[in-house]
């Protein structure tokens, strides 16, 4: 939990535990953010080290489940259906790799 500007923010972060190719050491991570003040819960962003190629979908799996990140911005991407962002976290509760 961090405070930015009198406002909470808690949130929880992965590191990816396989990378691949291995000669790069990016910084990436997966978010789950909260923000009360601000009324968002369950906000899921990712960021990957580098910034995101326009012409590409950005898209998390697990097993047989697709994950779209609609919104990019340089290397963060975050999704617009707050449908999926609870379908995926119940995914990572469930112990589930994401991809």
């Amino acid at each position: 939990v961090i405070k930015n500007n009198s406002k909470l923010v808690c949130f929880a972060q992965s590191k990816p535990v396989l990378q691949s190719p291995k000669l790069y050491s990016r910084e990436g991570r997966l978010f789950v953010s909260f923000r009360p003040n601000e009324k968002i819960f369950n906000e899921i962003s990712i960021t990957v080290g580098y910034e995101f190629n326009k012409e590409n979908s950005i898209t998390a799996k697990s097993g047989k489940f697709k994950y779209k990140f609609d919104i990019a911005q340089e290397n963060f991407a975050w999704m617009a259906d707050n449908k999926m962002e609870k379908k995926m976290i119940n995914t990572m509760k469930k112990g589930s790799r994401i991809m």
